[in-house]
């Protein structure tokens, strides 16, 4: 894996407001975001800081000729 991005945000809503939903949770209506993140991480995990990474699968090397 590479990763291209890493962008820090104060909050959940801050990401929310900067970032593609669809790109974070592809299945989830857009407006259960927020509500779905706080379940998973509570108020003291959210106030360290937003840390989302954009990366990409990197592919196998090609074999040797």
């Amino acid at each position: 894996m590479i990763v291209q991005r890493i962008t820090p945000y104060p909050s959940f809503e801050d990401l929310l407001s900067s970032e593609d939903t669809a790109r974070i949770d592809p299945d989830g209506p857009p407006d259960e975001l927020l509500a779905d993140l706080r379940r998973v991480y509570p108020p003291a995990k959210e106030a360290l800081g937003v840390l989302p990474s954009r990366s990409i699968t990197a592919l196998p090397a090609a074999p040797w000729r």
